[in-house]
């Protein structure tokens, strides 16, 4: 957990400007304490930069947002393949056998794959894959299931399916992890910075010039964006530009139409903060989504919106 309430970017702009001011004084901070060295200063930039190499939230949510997308994807083709074997023992097996036979086709986990319960996916499509092997050639009499290329095509989706998955919760184990990297990381250059900075009002008690410089707010006044905000993004659906969806502002009663590239663009003169994104077709919302806007900046978001009923 953040010992601080502001962006980590903000952070590592105020910290790189607090140490540049103490390396400025570093005369009068060593003859109050010998730990500020060339050094000692140095050390403490440099953490600032790796913190900065680090990938940001952005970055791990579109990574780990990707490996979702190619998991729901592999799940959907999946769930068809079964869907078809489904058919394939319905056309083969006597209707007093069918409810047993589904049973043990996996059918218990159907409810929860569908819930995107990505292990009950699995179990059902291996107990799939099992009902496969062991009623073969009754699927494959009077041709009815194609021989050898529907078990290929089905172990090969099960394969690519449950590759995805555990790519997707090694991804979210990883930034679980990495996100707690950053936290320690900043929390580290938050202390010491102000520990410095506490410092340097004892070094300038009688110089008010100086003294304000070593004060946190003033160096996270100067760092921090001001003025109008902005907001803009992509939308799509299936793939495709969402072209005509309403894209409305909440809190500040703004709306905009997806264009024919799926852009939707509210400008660069917005009020900062937090609001909610609403994407509409006609009168049926299609997705919510909380969106913070901070001062100075432009936001740019992009969203796969599902496709609603169409009209």
């Amino acid at each position: 957990m953040r010992k601080f309430s502001f962006p980590v970017g903000v952070l590592i702009a105020a910290a790189r400007l607090g140490w540049i001011n103490c390396k400025d004084g570093i005369i009068d901070f060593a003859s109050f304490r010998a730990i500020y060295t060339a050094m000692y200063i140095q050390a403490k930039q440099d953490a600032i930069i790796n913190l900065k190499l680090m990938p940001d939230e952005f970055e791990r949510s579109v990574m780990h947002e990707s490996l979702r997308t190619d998991l729901s994807e592999k799940a959907q083709e999946a769930l068809k393949k079964w869907r078809k074997l489904r058919r394939y023992m319905m056309n083969s097996c006597p209707v007093s056998k069918r409810n047993e036979r589904l049973k043990e086709m996996g059918r218990a986990y159907l409810t929860e794959f569908l819930k995107e319960n990505w292990t009950a996916g699995e179990s059902l499509l291996n107990d799939g894959s099992k009902f496969l092997v062991k009623y073969k050639t009754e699927l494959e009499a009077n041709s009815n299931m194609p021989a050898v290329t529907f078990k290929t095509e089905y172990d090969t989706i099960v394969a690519e399916f449950i590759d995805a998955k555990n790519k997707f919760y090694t991804s979210e184990k990883d930034a679980k992890i990495l996100t707690r990297e950053v936290n320690e990381a900043a929390n580290a250059i938050y202390d010491d910075l102000n520990m410095m900075l506490q410092d340097g009002l004892v070094v300038y008690e009688d110089n008010d010039a100086l003294k304000e410089i070593f004060v946190l707010q003033y160096l996270l006044d100067l760092v921090t964006p001001t003025g109008p905000a902005g907001l803009k993004g992509t939308a799509e659906i299936d793939g495709k530009p969402a072209v005509g969806i309403i894209v409305e502002l909440e809190n500040k009663n703004l709306s905009v139409v997806v264009d024919a590239e799926g852009v939707f663009n509210f400008g660069e003169k917005l009020a900062s903060g937090k609001d909610k994104l609403i994407f509409k077709r006609g009168d049926q919302i299609l997705l919510q989504e909380e969106v913070d806007i901070p001062p100075g900046t432009t936001v740019t978001e992009h969203v796969d919106l599902p496709a609603g009923n169409q009209v």
